[in-house]
């Protein structure tokens, strides 16, 4: 019996490792500045290999101002808006396909119906040219 529980206890952390890392490709996050205008900029990179990067937004706040996803990389702009706050859906999804390295997102919100701390999620997730997931790692950079 021993034995069995010394194999399922590295079995369920496995697991969980798995679980959070597949989870990470969700950003969960909120606008710090209640005013009309806000911007949070996020670092993602993508390992070696990458096609391209995948990423959508909604916005979880309702009647307040529509959030919307940008992504720079180099000078190509790829850029998605929310058009229903707090429905169920989430923008359009948009395909950026320039490959590894940085992808500069930014996430904001802009002189809606009124003034409101926006809480959004950007899904976001480097992927090969067959649409498997690849390595991302997000920072940060500015939180407004």
């Amino acid at each position: 019996m021993k034995l069995i529980r010394k194999l399922t206890l590295p079995a369920i952390a496995a697991l969980a490792v798995y679980t959070n890392s597949s989870l990470a490709h969700d950003i969960t996050s909120n606008f710090s500045n209640p005013g009309r205008f806000a911007t949070d900029y996020w670092l993602i990179t993508c390992e070696a290999g990458t096609n391209h990067l995948f990423f959508r937004v909604k916005d979880f706040t309702p009647n307040t101002s529509r959030v919307s996803a940008m992504v720079v990389k180099g000078t190509r702009v790829v850029f998605t808006t929310d058009l229903v706050d707090s429905d169920a859906l989430l923008s359009t999804r948009r395909l950026f396909a320039q490959g590894s390295g940085g992808y500069h997102l930014f996430v904001f919100k802009s002189n809606g119906n009124g003034l409101g701390n926006d809480e959004y999620l950007v899904q976001a997730h480097c992927e090969n040219a067959v649409g498997d997931h690849m390595e991302t790692e997000y920072t940060l950079r500015q939180d407004q």
